[in-house]
């Protein structure tokens, strides 16, 4: 059974994203389980599974039906710790779980992040380019995309920019409340994705009958960070932000300074719901 037939997936992370993912999937015919510590947030007719991937011992029940494996991890903090246990440590038990108790699934999806690049002078990259990440984020993932390619299954990497949408709408309050960064000065690269598109590239590439091992999933069109300041204020039609440069601290989340393109998502047929960042900022401006 390949996994754009009617199979079983188990979306292991089954939060706000893996929720959406698992309800397109049932609605393409797909039996779904939704793995997570909390499985009482699991909305049906997801099939709940209460578990925890830094906890082998809560793995030892996997439904034993399984095709196919969608991860979605989220770190509970964001330090080098967490980051470690969950995305590295997480994703190395589910698959020796998996192992351990002969489930061959025919796929792994794994959901990754562009920060695993370190190119920080507007470079254009690809999934041909190198990564290099500057940070322990970037690393990370690294390391947790390692353990899936290193597996002993199919799989498909795909990573995935800045997401924004229904319940992401931080970056257009800052600029609201005059509290986003902005220096018309500095030219520093911003890849975004709404998370409708990131919930349509999971189910396509789920479907796909031959995908590519990775994809970069972002939208048609990166923007320089003050660029995308000015057309949400004028969108708004409210004053500029004052002047307020980037703030790059050590140990925290810093924006890097890249153009990536989403040229392999194309050629596998991906339509994207929200092209360009205009599209789908237009769409939550209009909903506030």
């Amino acid at each position: 059974m390949t996994p754009s037939q009617k199979s079983n997936v188990l979306i292991a992370g089954c939060g706000a994203i893996g929720h959406a993912v698992g309800l397109a999937l049932l609605r393409d015919g797909h039996d779904v389980w939704g793995l997570r510590r909390d499985s009482g947030r699991i909305p049906p007719p997801i099939r709940p599974l209460k578990a925890d991937v830094t906890n082998p011992e809560t793995l030892q029940n996997l439904p034993p039906v399984i095709d196919s494996i969608i991860i979605i991890l989220t770190a509970g903090k964001f330090d080098d710790a967490a980051y470690a246990r969950t995305y590295v440590g997480g994703t190395k038990n589910l698959l020796a779980a998996f192992a351990a108790q002969g489930i061959r699934p025919a796929r792994v999806l794994f959901v990754s992040s562009t920060s695993v690049y370190g190119q920080t002078n507007g470079e254009w990259v690809d999934e041909t380019s190198a990564t290099q990440p500057l940070d322990f984020s970037g690393k990370r993932m690294l390391e947790a995309e390692e353990v899936v390619a290193g597996g002993p299954y199919p799989h498909v990497i795909i990573r995935f920019a800045g997401i924004y949408g229904v319940g992401r709408i931080r970056f257009v309050q800052q600029v609201r409340d005059g509290t986003a960064a902005f220096d018309p000065t500095q030219v520093r690269y911003r890849n975004v994705i709404h998370n409708d598109d990131v919930v349509g590239i999971i189910r396509h590439v789920h479907a796909h009958p031959r995908p590519a091992p990775l994809y970069i999933g972002v939208d048609d069109e990166p923007v320089a960070a003050h660029d995308l300041v000015q057309w949400i204020s004028s969108q708004l039609k409210i004053a500029l932000p004052p002047i307020r440069p980037v703030s790059i601290q050590p140990g925290r989340r810093n924006p890097g300074n890249k153009r990536c393109r989403n040229m392999r998502l194309h050629d596998a047929g991906y339509a994207f719901k929200y092209p360009t960042f205009r599209d789908g900022y237009d769409a939550i401006i209009a909903a506030m």
